[in-house]
């Protein structure tokens, strides 16, 4: 997972992610497919209030992309950006333990 500059979360290719983080309402798939999770689980964290949705029409649940930007800022460990971790003023490859 990577999180760039302006909270634009980047999973997808750029121009399929931009497509739909662009929008301000996404569809259940749209949000499962950008934060690579099941529409059960998007549906879970919209009743559990993590993700921000809100219903159209006849029940159609949309889920607003301003709080998958801020979900995603939220859970956010270290900086992923360059696939190094940074902790105590160290570098190591992402994914490795620093002693």
């Amino acid at each position: 997972m990577d999180v760039e500059g302006g909270g634009m979360f980047r999973l997808l290719p750029a121009t399929e992610s931009e497509r739909i983080m662009n929008k301000p309402l996404l569809r259940v798939e749209e949000a499962a497919e950008a934060l690579a999770v099941s529409r059960w689980t998007i549906y879970r964290w919209v009743e559990q209030g993590r993700l921000e949705g809100t219903k159209i029409g006849r029940g159609s649940l949309r889920v607003f992309s301003r709080s998958i930007e801020k979900l995603v800022e939220q859970n956010r460990t270290d900086d992923v950006s360059s696939g190094l971790f940074v902790q105590s003023g160290e570098l190591s490859p992402a994914g490795s333990a620093i002693h």
